[in-house]
């Protein structure tokens, strides 16, 4: 039951960080509602990353290793 809903909730982040990287493609995204709350709610994974990892460039490479973390946690759960 717990992992059940775990798994469901690793799921929803992980698209919350796709659409988050997504987001990042579209001209002026920051000011929109609906991404400021995707941020909100992803930032919790992706400022960590962050943090430790440099960006070389203009290329943030956070949101792939948060998507890589969560498969790896969603393997252990299951």
């Amino acid at each position: 039951m717990i992992s059940s809903f775990l798994i469901y909730f690793l799921k929803i982040m992980l698209w919350g960080i796709v659409a988050r990287a997504l987001s990042s493609w579209i001209p002026d995204a920051g000011k929109y509602t609906a991404v400021q709350i995707l941020f909100k709610l992803t930032d919790p994974l992706i400022k960590p990353i962050q943090k430790v990892l440099p960006t070389p460039g203009m290329i943030d490479f956070s949101p792939l290793v948060s998507i890589i973390l969560i498969q790896i946690m969603i393997g252990i759960i299951q």
